[in-house]
């Protein structure tokens, strides 16, 4: 009996050995055709091919485990698609602004002018970091909690803490801008350290809101969606306490679960944690997609829009340890990546700085900072 089944052991892996061969023999054409194509400039053509050869070795790979050939054929195709994906090494990833405990969970990174602030979702804490005019470096690295889950203010307690938002100040309405922190109690807190410290912000309508995720700003207007109404309210300057325009004007709900960001250019663009980026305009959405020829956001974890027509989408994937890049009619630019090393391992949130020329990466370990590619 062992001898007939070391007999089929052995007629097993000698087929597996025959398959796995050919199918690295269709990679290697694959990467050839995929050269070729890209010798006649046809960059889509091309990566398609690409991607492919790789699912062909990645096959091969399973059956007999990875050898010189798989690397080799591996190390080629990884090489072409850099070049279709245009990619730009990010070479200034070295000495992080801020690194973080072991304990931290850095969420969200908000900058303005020299005003720093990170939402940590594990120790539940929104900290203030004061940034140098060089922006090489923060005053104190263990800046200062400005609210925290559990505080109380005005008689409010913090709740679990969900989002933060700039909003700047108005002329005529709001003298001075502040920090917006939205909780899961549905409450939003003001943070100003130069005036009044924390306050609490009061809506109108406040009591419909029902699971209320992300707050941002726009021409001092404030925004919040709600996932469990399925609807965006809209609060006008000066007139926070009077009922919200509703966004969305059709009358079913919005599907908004698993919303990861909300971005505000004068339209509104939302990052569902599928990948998807729905855009709507005077609450009527806007067909819209990313150019998927150079493939899929894996886990996309946080997304930036440019303020201007020409401006750019900033789309963090996680699981690549890459920052996509498009222009707002979807179409792919370039992606960054670090140059060497795994410093944008667990990446979380982006933060995009047109005016200075920074983009701000946050990890669940660090912060760092570098110039926007031109």
């Amino acid at each position: 009996m062992p001898v007939i089944v070391l007999a089929d052991s052995f007629v097993v892996g000698k087929s597996d050995g025959t398959e796995a061969d050919a199918l690295i023999d269709m990679a290697e054409k694959e990467l050839l055709r995929a050269q070729d194509s890209l010798d006649f400039g046809d960059r889509v053509s091309g990566g398609a091919l690409l991607i492919r050869a790789e699912d062909l070795l990645a096959e091969a790979e399973a059956l007999i485990g990875r050898t010189e050939r798989i690397e080799q054929i591996g190390a080629e195709i990884d090489r072409e698609m850099e070049d279709v994906l245009l990619v730009q090494p990010l070479y200034g990833l070295v000495d992080p602004l801020l690194t973080f405990p072991a304990d931290a969970e850095p969420h969200r990174v908000l900058v303005s002018d020299q005003d720093l602030f990170v939402l940590d979702t594990a120790r539940q804490q929104v900290e203030h970091f004061q940034i140098d005019p060089s922006g090489a470096v923060v005053s104190d690295p263990l800046g200062e909690v400005v609210l925290r889950e559990g505080d109380v203010v005005e008689g409010q307690r913090i709740g679990r803490l969900a989002d933060i938002a700039w909003q700047p100040l108005v002329p005529g309405v709001e003298d001075k801008s502040n920090l917006l922190v939205l909780d899961h109690n549905k409450t939003v807190f003001r943070f100003n350290d130069r005036v009044d410290g924390a306050t609490v912000l009061a809506f109108g309508d406040q009591e419909s809101w029902q699971a209320p995720a992300q707050i941002d700003t726009y021409l001092g207007r404030i925004y919040l969606a709600d996932e469990g109404a399925g609807q965006i309210y809209r609060y006008n300057p000066g007139q926070y306490q009077a009922t919200p325009e509703h966004w969305f004007q059709f009358q079913a709900p919005v599907n908004l679960a698993g919303l990861l960001t909300m971005a505000i250019d004068g339209d509104i663009w939302l990052l569902i944690n599928s990948g998807v980026i729905l855009r709507y305009s005077a609450g009527e959405q806007v067909p819209f997609s990313l150019d998927s020829s150079v493939g899929y956001a894996e886990k996309p974890v946080d997304m930036v829009v440019g303020a201007a027509d020409t401006g750019l989408i900033y789309l963090a994937d996680a699981a690549e340890e890459r920052i996509m890049v498009f222009d707002k009619s979807g179409a792919y630019q370039y992606q960054l990546t670090a140059a060497e090393g795994n410093p944008l391992r667990e990446l979380r949130s982006l933060f995009v700085d047109d005016l200075s020329g920074v983009l701000y990466i946050l990890t669940d370990s660090a912060l760092y900072t570098h110039p926007l590619p031109r």
